[in-house]
């Protein structure tokens, strides 16, 4: 089964589903990466013995001039590299499944459960600045979206873009939102509006 491994929540030795083994997501992410960047992703396996896994990197000298070069990214293409954004969700699979695909389009993901959670790595990994976008549940387990986006913003920058995403459209959470001045999207959330929303907040690489 070593072609399975590579496919998203895969795991050959968690037939219970265990959440405390992970997710079954890590070879998923490197397998997607590798391809991204166009390296040859290599695994070999002897059972009794254990497993390689290797990744062929080109060096720097033999890339092509061109590609050195900063590219310039079309306003209609949905290219998000280098774009830092923050997502909280208290859905564990969600937020992986929504940062899997933030990540494979070039975004630095930064994610938690809650705002406590993203804080905190924020300040890990001394980005002090705050995200370039925030993007949140409305229904979390210790708090709502419109409070965890401020406490956010709160730390970091309070004119950083944000949107919520809910599957409770009622009108005590739709005046909520309005409120707060905030646009809410209904799930489930389609990547392309998703993308398409966050390539709009894109900064300009000066």
């Amino acid at each position: 089964r070593q072609a399975d491994i590579f496919k998203s929540y895969v795991q050959v030795d968690n037939p219970e589903r265990d959440r405390e083994k992970g997710f079954g997501l890590g070879l998923s992410i490197v397998q997607g990466l590798a391809n991204l960047l166009g390296h040859k992703l290599d695994m070999n396996s002897t059972p009794g013995r254990g497993s390689r896994f290797s990744v062929s990197v080109p060096f720097a000298g033999r890339i092509a001039p061109e590609l050195l070069e900063v590219q310039t990214v079309e306003s209609g293409d949905l290219d998000l590299t280098s774009m830092v954004v923050a997502i909280i969700e208290d859905n564990n699979d969600l937020r992986i499944e929504i940062s899997m695909r933030l990540i494979e389009h070039g975004c630095y993901v930064v994610a938690g459960e809650s705002s406590s959670d993203v804080i905190e790595q924020l300040r890990i990994e001394a980005l002090a600045g705050g995200p370039h976008f925030i993007l949140s549940d409305y229904r979390l387990k210790t708090e709502d979206g419109v409070a965890a986006i401020a406490a956010v913003r709160a730390v970091t920058d309070a004119s950083i873009p944000a949107i919520l995403w809910s599957g409770d459209t009622s009108s005590a959470v739709l005046k909520k939102v309005a409120a707060s001045g905030m646009k809410l999207l209904s799930k489930p959330v389609s990547e392309h509006t998703l993308l398409t929303l966050l390539a709009k907040h894109k900064p300009k690489i000066s």
